[in-house]
């Protein structure tokens, strides 16, 4: 193909002036990676096994060894075939497996490969002259041929009388060499040495990729990252993230073949808007990331869904973008009963996952959800206390202020207090004022149902008086939670199996 391809090129006169500068393997395969190479010069070894088994086996059939070139053909040939072909060993290899006509198969194996190689089957030097091909020294030498030299190797410039190229012709090396349909080869045989064409330039060697990280300004904001590798194989650049700054656009290929020629990436980012401080608490299972983009490697906490009182909350640094463009919130967590308080990180900024941690409207009226209640004030900035509310009581609002990144609710009675949803809730909450036992109960000192202080048989049916309420694991955003009631002495369960609501 490649001698057909060229020598059409020379009779339409294409190379007249400007004879491509391309490698022969480039020419033949296109821009080519080692992987390719690799592949057409294993086929090379394993088409030409057969014909040279074929060979051995014309030339004497009384001393041609089965078991050896069974072994041969399974130690060497095979492996060739599954793993650098990427062949189907139940298709293509299992033909070959049994012992069983082996001699057949290889002969008319071979006899369907000769075409390839321009090789005659029939030809009465056959066996004589293709038993001592030299299978390593070929397949090698194709590879060479393939990539340490040019297509105007093979070309010879066709002169007018004043010196002036007319055309060009294939030269004898082109010509004596033999073609299969991936690329030139030179058939090489016995102990002969391999002759490669001496290239009229030198041979090319692999430029790096460059890849700047900008801003808008052309500014650097990241160090250059430098990629090499060997020539034709694949690179890929990727963008980084930079805190305060979203990628804005892409200069040059980011995926592509290493070249003779250098090449550069450019990324270039835009600063981000100054964020307005805001605070926001999680309503989903979420997690918090040490990068914009999200992965198993990057998590560094994950907060278990919690009921309202007892959700994570976060303070809003800033916003980035993930590689993929989804936008995030870079956060601060404010928990100061737990763990995980003063950690920072990225969270998603999707609305179903979070919330607002404070009212913005006006509410006529809310209920104090706090287990220990909400202290009002005289100033909005929660200073001069003026009344404590218990957990339960509805407080009638009078409007909405802010207060930094935070919301208060004026009462009525000129006071403030917090607008934070984990203490007060919209509207009027009603909570059951009396429960009964179902069963056998306990109670227990904490709301975790630790330190149990008292038993209460089945028999009993004991009645408690609901004096307020709360959820397990308050401060543990590992675990979610579940309702306790708070009774004289302690807390029970709030299951609906083991309680029943009497008013």
């Amino acid at each position: 193909m490649a001698k057909r391809i060229i020598q059409n090129m020379v009779n339409g006169g294409t190379f007249a002036d400007n004879p491509p500068e391309e490698t022969l393997g480039n020419f033949i395969f296109g821009p080519t990676s080692t992987a390719i190479l690799n592949k057409a010069k294993a086929q090379v070894y394993y088409e030409l096994w057969f014909i040279k088994e074929a060979a051995e086996y014309q030339s004497d059939e009384n001393s041609f060894n089965l078991e050896k070139a069974h072994e041969d053909y399974t130690k060497n040939v095979l492996p060739k075939i599954l793993s650098d072909l990427n062949l189907n060993r139940d298709i293509f290899a299992g033909a070959f497996d049994s012992r069983v006509n082996f001699e057949e198969k290889i002969c008319s194996t071979a006899e369907t490969f000769c075409p390839t190689f321009y090789i005659n089957y029939d030809a009465p030097d056959f066996a004589k002259t293709f038993a001592q091909l030299n299978l390593d020294a070929t397949a090698s030498n194709a590879y060479k041929l393939w990539t340490t030299t040019y297509v105007k190797d093979y070309l010879t410039p066709q002169l007018d009388a004043n010196g002036n190229v007319l055309s060009y012709s294939l030269d004898g090396r082109l010509i004596t060499s033999r073609v299969i349909d991936n690329g030139l080869i030179a058939l090489i045989f016995g102990n002969e040495s391999p002759s490669t064409p001496a290239s009229s330039s030198p041979a090319p060697t692999s430029q790096p990729v460059t890849v700047h990280y900008v801003d808008d300004q052309g500014n650097t904001l990241k160090p250059d990252k430098t990629l090499t590798g060997s020539l034709n194989d694949t690179y890929k650049a990727e963008p980084l993230t930079i805190a305060g700054y979203t990628l804005a656009k892409t200069a040059g290929t980011e995926s592509g073949t290493f070249s003779d020629t250098a090449q550069s990436v450019t990324y270039t980012y835009a600063k981000n808007a100054v964020v307005k401080a805001t605070v926001l608490s999680a309503t989903k299972k979420i997690g918090l990331y040490s990068s914009p983009d999200f992965s198993s490697k990057t998590l560094k906490q994950w907060y278990a869904k919690k009921s309202r009182l007892n959700r994570p909350m976060f303070e809003v640094i800033g916003t980035a973008t993930s590689k993929t463009g989804v936008k995030r919130y870079q956060v601060k967590d404010i928990n100061s009963e737990s763990d995980t308080f003063g950690q920072t990180g990225y969270i998603t900024a999707n609305t179903d996952y979070t919330t607002s941690a404070y009212y913005a409207p006006a509410y006529k009226r809310i209920t104090v959800i706090s287990p220990n209640g909400v202290d009002a004030y005289g100033q909005k900035d929660l200073t001069h206390q003026k009344a404590h509310y218990k957990q339960g009581q509805v407080l009638t609002i009078k409007k909405v202020v802010t207060q930094n990144m935070t919301t208060r609710f004026l009462l009525n009675n000129g006071t403030y207090i917090t607008a934070n949803k984990k203490l007060v809730t919209a509207g009027k909450l009603t909570m059951p004022k009396r429960v009964q036992a179902k069963k056998a109960l306990n109670r227990y000192g904490t709301a975790n149902l630790t330190k149990r202080n008292r038993h209460y048989t089945k028999k009993a049916h004991a009645t408690f008086k609901v004096k307020g309420w709360a959820y397990s694991n308050a401060n543990d955003f590992s675990k979610g939670d579940t309702l306790r009631y708070k009774v004289a002495g302690g807390y029970i369960t709030a299951n609906k199996h083991l309680v029943r609501t009497i008013d």
